[in-house]
């Protein structure tokens, strides 16, 4: 089996380490349709963004989830669209048949979801609204039996009809994508005021003065446009925690529907996993640590303010892993899981967390030829000592003394014989030391391998 080069496997970690740089971390929904009636079609282009919100292309295929949540909290799913490699993003159409203040959002299991809310309004409300409703009216006939009818008199004056009331604007408050945003300063949350009521009760923008605890809020004051359904502020944040958006009044005045105050949560801006073996080269009898860390868009580690699962897997090649998940702790940045080589050549290990990007590491594992050589050599020595020191000569002690010393140096490594040696066994003086003292005792070493793999009786 060919192995790979060290600058093979130089090339395929700078080129991993090149494209991480590239890939995206989170999606966004974008639509021009904040209102439509009950039954349109609603058009959404979802993108890609890396973390400081630039467009990003996609390095693999990535299948994305559109979802619906309604205000009652059901979710029902709407399709799903598939973003091809080495594009930014890709287009959704689909009719929406419930009405209310519903959210639709993009799910991908690697990355930061987006969503936006849409304000359906009920079919009925718009029939009402395209009606013209006409009265009819009856004239009185002209005669009765040949004779004439006789003029109505005028009816009594009417009393005068009060105007009616203008009607007051309803609005309300909400805010996308529903995530936690992160707190790099280049993560916006977008802070949407919807018209409820009818939109002709707005004939004039409408100001909102809102109160946010980061003074980051643009544009102030929150806008609806006349003849809007919607408008739109954008928050950002650089500390992890809390953020509290209040409304406090507005011009002209308006019903406020539902929590006057939202609280949007940014989190500390871990964007990417890292993961490295260590060390990234061994041979088929050394062991490495899988090393995973969490980062942010520049590369540089970050502690986590929350636990954060993560799934190994083998992507290529052959060995074990100690563990195949684990979690990070508040408070850490990485963890590690134990690698056991079972074949050499190049093995590739993935890691995966959610809303993250699957990374790979490449590790070269190689066969031991200077143990093995050395190995030999302690081998044939000890056989030949063994020769050497028995009454009775025999040409077989020293190819019999090859075997038995690698069984009794194999049998030290992976069935803990040299225990007390520790990893000094892999040292190529122990290699050749061991092996010797196999070749020696000849046949005798099948005995004490057949001890350690015989199985225990049970105590009762």
């Amino acid at each position: 089996m060919a192995q790979p080069s060290h600058l093979q496997l130089l090339a395929f970690m700078l080129l991993a380490s090149a494209s991480a740089a590239q890939n995206p971390a989170k999606l966004n929904v974008d639509t021009n349709q904040r209102a439509l009636t009950e039954g349109q079609t609603i058009n959404l282009r979802v993108v890609l963004l890396d973390a400081q919100s630039r467009p990003a292309l996609a390095p693999k295929p990535i299948s994305v989830a559109i979802q619906m949540r309604l205000p009652s909290g059901t979710v029902e799913p709407l399709g799903t669209l598939t973003i091809p490699i080495g594009q930014e993003g890709a287009n959704f159409a689909k009719p929406l048949t419930k009405a209310g203040l519903v959210y639709l959002w993009a799910k991908n299991a690697e990355l930061i979801p987006g969503g936006q809310y849409i304000n359906v309004r009920p079919k009925f409300h718009a029939m009402l609204r395209e009606m013209d409703v006409v009265r009819p009216t009856t004239t009185p006939p002209a005669s009765i039996g040949g004779m004439v009818a006789p003029k109505p008199l005028p009816p009594p004056p009417a009393p005068p009809v009060p105007a009616p009331a203008a009607a007051v604007p309803e609005v309300t408050l909400r805010y996308s994508p529903q995530r936690d945003f992160l707190a790099n300063g280049a993560d916006p949350a977008e802070v949407d005021a919807f018209l409820v009521g009818d939109m002709a009760a707005a004939p004039t923008d409408i100001r909102l003065t809102l109160f946010d605890s980061t003074g980051s809020l643009k544009p102030t004051p929150l806008t609806i446009p006349a003849g809007q359904p919607a408008g739109r502020s954008t928050i950002t944040s650089t500390a992890p925690g809390p953020v509290s958006v209040e409304y406090l009044s507005s011009n002209p005045h308006v019903a406020f529907i539902g929590d006057k105050t939202l609280s949007v949560k940014f989190v500390t801006p871990i964007s990417r996993l890292i993961v490295r073996a260590s060390p990234p080269g061994i041979s088929l009898v050394d062991t490495a640590d899988i090393v995973v860390s969490l980062a942010g868009a520049d590369g540089r580690t970050l502690v986590t303010d929350s636990p954060r699962p993560v799934s190994f897997s083998l992507a290529s090649g052959r060995g074990h892993l100690a563990q195949q998940d684990l979690t990070i702790p508040p408070g850490s940045f990485d963890a590690r899981v134990h690698f056991t080589p079972e074949w050499p050549g190049l093995v590739t290990i993935s890691a995966a967390s959610p809303n993250l990007l699957t990374v790979e590491a490449p590790m070269n594992v190689s066969w031991p030829l200077a143990l093995l050589l050395c190995s030999a050599l302690g081998a044939a020595a000890g056989g030949f000592v063994s020769r050497q020191t028995r009454k009775r000569a025999d040409k077989w002690r020293v190819p019999t003394g090859l075997v038995t010393g690698f069984l009794f140096y194999w049998a030290c490594i992976f069935l803990g014989l040299g225990k007390l040696l520790g990893t000094a066994v892999l040292n190529p003086l122990s290699a050749f030391a061991v092996s010797a003292v196999g070749g020696w005792l000849q046949t005798e070493v099948f005995t004490l391998v057949a001890d350690l793999l015989r199985p225990k009786p049970s105590s009762s």
